[in-house]
């Protein structure tokens, strides 16, 4: 059994894709026994997150033979081999956004990481049928556990919301200009909008031939009657995502797509017919041309408004917005002025002398 790795989009109240633009800065550190990781495997606990912990060097993790194999001898080989460098710039700049957060006063607390830990296990638990026993299982098979990936998951998320909080209050500090209000504004409030959910019914392998493609549609057709039937006699349509949806970045979210323009929707036709569906009336099945099937749920629309009228509500939206890539590198930069030591370390193969860095 495969465990899908978890969609993370942009949302006002998450941290979607985020983790992605971190990894991809280096800050979050990708080998676990270089950084220490908190030990929370199961539920919360009250107060401000805790130290970290780490596994001393001289501990024996596998002996063959004769031979002991030590938890000092693994991170050099992950750390010469695999990331070296990598993971020590991932750690300066971990270290780099705390050290601000906490000039800054903004503390995270071990029951906000948590409650993004538990969203997070949920999701994967419903993509898997919604047993725990089923998910450690998949865990298992891909050479982990359970409480592992929770640790895993507490620790990237402990980074994510002090960089959040950094970020923002670095928003506040400079204000949004008004060129970043009309481009947000150009993508929002100038059109009409439609926040909408659908349940997905792909052809999951393409078939050999035409026969083999109208029969493979055909079942899909009759899913999604099935289904369709279910909403007109009043289940709730994000349950039933959740449940029968083919697509894994929207179903574990009850088929949430968000906020969509008209122009922003490649298939023209569809487009029509998402525009017409009146609020809170489900469609029929409709068909998309080399995927399958979609029944499609508009939950509100929102008509174009003028600029003046909703300039505040810009503001606040990208104030509070999840930060992007670019701002987190561009913070990280500002704060890397300060003195940074870099001592190399005799496990890197890129070995150099011992560096300062200055502003």
């Amino acid at each position: 059994m495969h465990v899908p790795a978890r969609p993370r989009r942009f949302r006002s109240n998450s941290l979607p894709v985020l983790l992605a633009a971190v990894v991809a800065c280096g800050l979050v550190p990708l080998v676990g026994g270089c950084s220490g990781l908190p030990q929370v495997p199961n539920g919360r606990t009250n107060g401000t997150v805790g130290s970290d912990y780490g596994q001393p060097d001289t501990t024996v993790l596998a002996i063959v033979g004769d031979t002991p194999i030590t938890a000092g001898e693994l991170r050099k080989r992950i750390l010469g081999r695999f990331y070296g460098r990598r993971a020590l710039e991932g750690l300066i700049k971990e270290r780099l956004f705390r050290d601000e957060a906490e000039r800054l006063g903004l503390t995270v607390t071990e029951d906000e990481v948590s409650a993004r830990v538990d969203e997070e296990i949920n999701a994967l638990l419903r993509q898997v049928g919604g047993k725990r026993e089923d998910l450690a299982k998949a865990f298992e098979e891909q050479g982990t556990t359970l409480a592992e990936r929770r640790r895993d998951l507490y620790h990237e998320y402990r980074n994510l919301l002090l960089i959040e909080r950094v970020v923002h209050a670095q928003r506040r500090r400079w204000g949004v200009t008004d060129k970043a209000l009309r481009a947000r504004y150009a993508e929002t409030y100038a059109q009409t909008s439609v926040r909408v959910r659908h349940i997905a019914f792909p052809v999951k392998e393409q078939p050999a031939t035409a026969a083999a493609a109208a029969e493979a549609l055909a079942e899909l057709e009759k899913t999604a009657q099935q289904v369709q039937s279910q909403l007109a006699s009043g289940a709730d349509f994000a349950q039933l995502a959740q449940r029968y949806s083919g697509d894994p970045a929207t179903g574990p979210d009850g088929g949430l797509l968000g906020w969509m323009t008209r122009d922003a929707l490649p298939d023209s036709a569809m487009a029509e017919t998402i525009f017409r569906l009146p609020v809170g009336v489900a469609s029929d099945p409709v068909r998309q041309d080399r995927y399958g099937y979609h029944i499609f749920l508009v939950e509100e629309r929102r008509e174009a408004q003028p600029f003046e009228a909703v300039r505040d509500r810009l503001e606040q939206e990208i104030l509070q917005s999840p930060p992007s890539a670019r701002e987190i590198q561009s913070i990280s930069k500002t704060l890397r002025g300060q003195a940074v030591t870099v001592l190399t370390e005799p496990v890197f193969e890129e070995a150099s002398t011992p560096r300062k860095e200055q502003r």
